[in-house]
Order: structure tokens, then C-alpha cells, then sequence
């Protein structure tokens, strides 16, 4: 699943959400990809944290993708980089 926007906050968490409600129900492997991606906030960043531990509990692979750099520094800043899981460049 791509999230199209270039700033992932609050104002765009509730459409995201219900994309990786039906992400959810209906794969095995859920993959968020963050190309493009400029700025992220704490209630993306829960909701990130949220998906991945319905993913460990429904045992489903959980991946990040096409990470930039400073997104992944803003993520590592509040101590969640190591709940994310798998994250590719």
C-alpha cells in the first residue's frame, strides 16, 4: 500500500486507516511504502506502531518501504525505529 502524500499526519491518519483496515483483511502481507513521504507525526507514526502488532498477532508480514532517510531519523528520534519491524530503502 502506497500512502500518497507527501506530509502522513493526523489529517491524513483516519483515510489511511480505513486502506489498511481492508489491507488487513484481505492479505497475508501488509507493505507500506513512504516514497515520497516528507514529514511524519506521532499519530502516523502510532498508527505504523498499531498495524505492525495486529500484523505479529494475526501472523502477517509487516514491511516498510522506500523509507527516506529523514523520515526514518524523525521515527528513531521518538524510540520507535526497533517496533517497526523489517524497513527497506
Amino acid at each position: 500500500m502506497k500512502i500518497g502524500y507527501e506530509k502522513f499526519t493526523i489529517y491524513e491518519v483516519e483515510e489511511v486507516y480505513k486502506a489498511l483496515n481492508l489491507e488487513l483483511s484481505s492479505k497475508q502481507e501488509i507493505q507500506i511504502d513512504l516514497q515520497g513521504v516528507q514529514k511524519i507525526d506521532m499519530v502516523a507514526i502510532q498508527l505504523l506502531l498499531s498495524t505492525h502488532k495486529t500484523c505479529q498477532k494475526d501472523d502477517k508480514s509487516f514491511t516498510l518501504v522506500n523509507i527516506s532517510s529523514e523520515l526514518q531519523h524523525t521515527i528513531d528520534m521518538v524510540g520507535c525505529m526497533p517496533l517497526l519491524g523489517t524497513i527497506h530503502e
